[in-house]
């Protein structure tokens, strides 16, 4: 199932203008730091972490544009 995230992102990235393998690498980065942020909201039982992840990721995204 990862492959197919990974996929999709990577595709969205190319939308952006990266070209591969910049695309695929910014494509496991974004997947990774959203799956450890949704482990660590559920293991610490805090909402919060979730929020304030999803914002640095946006801040993110906006600087490979």
């Amino acid at each position: 199932m990862m492959a197919v995230y990974v996929g999709w992102a990577a595709r969205q990235f190319r939308d952006l203008g990266k070209a591969e393998p910049e695309a695929h690498d910014h494509a496991v980065t974004l997947i990774s730091v959203f799956q450890g942020a949704s482990l660590l909201a559920d293991t610490f039982r805090d909402p919060r972490l979730m929020a304030a992840q999803a914002r640095q990721l946006e801040a993110w995204i906006d600087t490979v544009r």
